[in-house]
Order: C-alpha cells, then sequence, then structure tokens
C-alpha cells in the first residue's frame, strides 16, 4: 500500500510490503527542476549518435536497446527534431566546413601529376586525369545532395505501351474499323 510521507525535503510515497518499505523519489520542490525524462535522455543520446555519424546499430550497441527499438526511436518525430536542432547549432561551422570542401574539390580539378627523380629533382608528368574525375564526380556529390534522382520514363504507362508521334500518325491512316478510308 501507498502512502504520503512527509519528509525534510519534499513529499516523497512509501510502499509498505510487510516489514519492507519502497521510497518512491521525492518530488521536487517548487522552482526546482524535475528530473529528465529517461525515454527524452535515451532519444537524446540516439540523436546526438546518429547526428555524429554513427550506425542505428552502434548508437543501439551505446545506449543498450536492441537494433530494432534503436531504429523505430531514430524515426520518431521527436527524435528528428533534436536532430534538427543539433544541426542547427553548428550551421556556422556546417557552412565553414562546406566552403573549405569546395576549395579542396576546385584544386582538385586542376590538379597535377609530379614524380621525384633519384636526384631529388621534381618532374612535371601533366594534368592528373584521375585526380580530376575524382573531383568532379565529389563535386557532382555535392551538387546534387539532397535532390531527388530522375527516374526514366516507364516504356509502358498504365499497362500501354508508350507510342511516338509516329505510331499515332500510322494508326489514322489505317482502315478505320474494317472499313475503306474515303479519298480526300
Amino acid at each position: 500500500m501507498w502512502a504520503p510521507h512527509r519528509g525534510g525535503k519534499g513529499t516523497s510515497l512509501i510502499c509498505r510490503h510487510g516489514s519492507r518499505e519502497e521510497h518512491l523519489p521525492k518530488t521536487p520542490k517548487q522552482g526546482q527542476k524535475k528530473p529528465a525524462n529517461p525515454k527524452t535522455a535515451r532519444r537524446k543520446r540516439i540523436a546526438a549518435g546518429l547526428a555524429a555519424g554513427k550506425k542505428v546499430a552502434q548508437v543501439a550497441r551505446e545506449v543498450g536497446l536492441s537494433r530494432q527499438w534503436a531504429s523505430h526511436e531514430a524515426h520518431q518525430l521527436e527524435t528528428e527534431l533534436l536532430i534538427a536542432d543539433l544541426v542547427d547549432r553548428e550551421q556556422v561551422r556546417i557552412r565553414a566546413l562546406f566552403q573549405n570542401a569546395l576549395k579542396v574539390i576546385e584544386g582538385a580539378l586542376t590538379a597535377d601529376k609530379t614524380t621525384s627523380t633519384k636526384d631529388g629533382d621534381l618532374v612535371d608528368l601533366g594534368p592528373d586525369h584521375y585526380a580530376r574525375l575524382q573531383a568532379v564526380k565529389r563535386l557532382l556529390e555535392v551538387a546534387l545532395a539532397g535532390r531527388q534522382a530522375r527516374v526514366k520514363p516507364p516504356e509502358q504507362v498504365g499497362g500501354a505501351a508508350l507510342r511516338t508521334m509516329d505510331d499515332i500518325r500510322a494508326e489514322i491512316d489505317k482502315e478505320p474499323h474494317g472499313r475503306p478510308k474515303r479519298a480526300r
């Protein structure tokens, strides 16, 4: 049976089971912060791990949850808002890192290949085509990040094959309903 107990620093509940007593945490006094919700604290740890780039399975191990439940928590609106808040706090830093990444890509677009001789002299071998192509690849990844890929039109739409204008003209020129076309 639970019964209120007034101690020196607040109110708590006592459960008496025979000779054993259990105390629930005391309610905070006015002006004191309530203890953090364990679910919220767990979501904050999940959000921080995901924002740091960790995989859900790794975050689940760190937090002590199953991978499925950690994934469930990660996709909750509250967790997504926490991640957005973490990212928003770092906008200035993210912008600076983005600018630095673009400078590196820009430098790689003009990369030259060099080698050294046995004497230690540097020899310019001309443009480094591999480095330049990799730079173009990274530039496209950055430029297209977050955009949906365009889908090629399917060969059939709604069960009917796509037709060209020539196909439509050929159908018009056919005999309608088995009767010969009238001469004009």
